[in-house]
């Protein structure tokens, strides 16, 4: 090659050399993704979990004191108003009612006599004897009581040791909870005898009383008149309120529904007042949804609701109520807030949900058919106001908007864009105002 050629590569080498790494240093374009701003409906929802609650529900208790039969019914079971649920054994009550009755007969009978009656001294006698044999039996009942006082106080002692040994998993939760169950029929026993040391007391005053009512009569047999008739009276009335207590041992279902919880189930001795069955009706499921109580002052009465509870199905619910009273609640990142209970009616409650069912639910706040929206991916902050990037071209230009309501994915423009422009979606920080871009999707 001569010379000439050589310096003629040489001198067009050069420019081309500088030409090629002008063009691997030059700026690229930033690949954006870019969506329109539209004209739409805008939904502002508030999304909670919650629960389902059977507005209509009944804890059924025993009516009088006595022995519970078994209850035949069990979870889950149907039952219609009226229907017996569950019985109490009314043997006590029926002995009680008659032994009333044989009194209010013999204290008439009494009556009758009056004219012709005189105390003899086999009566007193046998006053006098009826005496003696209830402080007998009291004082059999008494020593029942301290026995029994002396096996609870054992009991006791032998439950708390157990549950000492139980901490240091020295014996087994059987043995512990034997050992309790044991205290608690020891209570029972100490209570039973502490009622019957209580009836012999009774039948000491009662036998009291009938000596001195005989000793009475030695002087003034009429004045028995008053006293029977007295006598009837009260038993009467005891009467009146035995009848009731015995039309109550059948204890029947106060509506329609369905058994969602049984305190009891075997037969035992139970206190009036006590709880036995919890009945509910499905119909009447709703939900209540825990809200921070700055959400709930915006949600009225009437809101429409949508409920999920992972059936693959939502249904719609109406906010029937907004409880006054708030309260405290910890959440998940240990932060105090203050939560108010939203309560809505579901429109067509399904037969699969249950009382105490998780439920997730949007309340809608606001709702408009026709505003000017964006995605909420474009905003971004900038000197505290709102701002977007704005396609122009093949740049981006920054521009400060500002917002209105503001839903789950897209958010009002009241000021700062038109509808048909086009704004970059998550914008990173190397995106600048003027910046070239290439638009890499676009929905």
């Amino acid at each position: 090659m001569s010379r000439f050629l050589r310096r003629l590569l040489l001198v067009l080498a050069v420019p081309a050399a500088v030409g090629l790494a002008g063009w691997a240093l030059r700026t690229r374009p930033l690949q954006v993704l870019v969506a329109p701003v539209v004209r739409g409906p805008l939904t502002v929802h508030v999304a909670e979990e919650g629960q389902t609650r059977m507005r209509d529900r009944y804890v059924v208790t025993a009516p009088v004191r006595g022995r519970l039969l078994r209850i035949d019914l069990e979870v889950g079971d149907a039952v219609e108003a009226s229907t017996t649920i569950a019985r109490i054994d009314p043997l006590v009550h029926e002995s009680a009612l008659a032994e009333a009755e044989a009194s209010v007969a013999e204290w008439r009978a009494q009556i009758q006599g009056v004219d012709t009656l005189r105390p003899k001294e086999e009566s007193l006698r046998e006053a006098r004897l009826r005496i003696e044999v209830a402080q007998e039996t009291l004082a059999a009942a008494k020593a029942e009581v301290g026995r029994a006082q002396a096996a609870h106080e054992a009991a006791r002692i032998e439950a708390r040791r157990t549950q000492a040994l139980a901490v240091k998993e020295a014996v087994s939760d059987r043995e512990l909870v034997e050992a309790q169950a044991t205290e608690r029929v020891r209570a029972e026993e100490l209570e039973a005898a502490r009622q019957r040391a209580g009836v012999a007391e009774l039948l000491i005053r009662v036998a009291e009383a009938a000596a001195g009512a005989l000793a009475r009569e030695e002087t003034d047999p009429d004045y028995l008149l008053s006293v029977y008739q007295a006598r009837i009276e009260a038993v009467e009335a005891k009467i009146r309120t035995l009848r009731d207590e015995l039309s109550r041992t059948n204890v029947h279902s106060p509506a329609r529904g369905c058994v969602l919880r049984l305190f009891e189930k075997s037969e035992r001795v139970v206190e009036a007042g006590a709880p036995l069955v919890e009945v509910g009706d499905r119909s009447s499921i709703e939900v209540v949804i825990d809200v921070l109580s700055t959400d709930a002052v915006r949600i009225p009465p009437g809101a429409p609701m949508e409920v999920d509870w992972g059936a693959g199905t939502t249904r719609t619910a109406t906010v029937r109520l907004v409880e006054p009273g708030g309260f405290t609640k910890v959440s998940a990142l240990g932060v105090e807030e203050q939560r108010v209970n939203v309560v809505a009616d579901l429109e067509k409650p399904p037969e699969e949900l249950g009382d105490g069912y998780r439920v997730e639910a949007r309340i809608a706040l606001w709702h408009a058919d026709d505003v000017l929206t964006i995605p909420v991916s474009a905003l971004f902050r900038r000197d505290e106001e709102w701002s977007v990037f704005r396609i122009d071209g093949d740049r981006a230009r920054r521009r400060t908007i500002r917002i209105g309501h503001m839903g789950d994915e897209r958010v009002e423009v009241s000021e700062g864009l038109e509808e048909g422009d086009r704004v970059v979606l998550h914008p990173s920080s190397e995106l600048g105002d003027g910046s070239e871009i290439e638009v890499a999707a676009e929905p």
